[in-house]
């Protein structure tokens, strides 16, 4: 998994893995890649679970942005930026991660800036709860005016881009959802429909992905349209 494969620019690639499928052995190696830090602060969780998932998510992404870079899984130091987001200093590698549940998802790419997110689909719309008090308005009226058995997919759809889009800023959900809009509709083109900022509408692209039956996600990159390939972890 951490041979070197080459990451031109212009290139995202997507990497998905269901650490519950994953046999002990690989549990195991991506522990073993850890860094004595990361395995401090596995030792914090009160649940074997979630010291399991947590260093299983730390390894697979040493051992993928490792074979970016040329490196060991083993060597690798990250450092923040000024807004607290992840890098490797001494590459152009960007990376983003994101979980849910047992579910993985690690995007990358060489230069630009890149967030991702994916989220499990559940039933029931969400739109009262969170959609009303949250989300831009046209976005609440793009949801209400769907069929009632398509809201909830679309509702985390919309989610995910807005929440993809942020972790590329660095800003997390410090930044008011309800300040811009993406698409609703799954059969357009999901882009940032509108933007309090105006040239932010034009500084990013955001991919809608099914990593899995019952998942969705999105993919926030800045620049061009990016060419795309999302890759499921094989075992080892």
């Amino acid at each position: 998994m951490s041979a070197t494969r080459p990451l031109p620019p212009g290139t995202v690639e997507v990497w998905w893995c269901d650490l519950a499928s994953r046999p002990e052995s690989d549990h195991a190696a991506w522990e073993g890649v850890t860094s004595p830090d990361e395995r401090a602060r596995a030792d914090r969780f009160a649940f074997a679970g979630d010291r399991r998932r947590f260093l299983s998510r730390r390894g697979l992404l040493r051992m993928l942005l490792a074979g970016y870079l040329g490196k060991s899984p083993e060597s690798l130091r990250f450092a923040c930026d000024e807004k607290g987001k992840p890098r490797v200093p001494d590459g152009d590698v960007r990376f983003n991660l994101s979980r849910t549940g047992e579910g993985v998802l690690i995007g990358f790419t060489r230069g630009p800036d890149i967030g991702v997110d994916v989220e499990r689909v559940k039933g029931g719309y969400m739109g009262e709860e969170i959609a009303g008090k949250f989300f831009a308005p046209s976005e609440t009226a793009a949801l209400t005016a769907l069929p009632e058995s398509s809201r909830s997919e679309a509702f985390f759809r919309v989610w995910t881009a807005k929440e993809a889009y942020l972790k590329a800023r660095g800003d997390g959900l410090a930044y008011p959802l309800d300040a811009f809009a993406v698409t609703v509709d799954a059969g357009e083109p999901a882009r940032l429909r509108w933007h309090r900022e105006e040239s932010e509408a034009r500084r990013w692209w955001l991919l809608p992905l099914t990593p899995s039956a019952g998942f969705v996600a999105t993919v926030a990159v800045e620049g061009g349209i990016p060419e795309l390939a999302l890759r499921e972890v094989a075992g080892s």
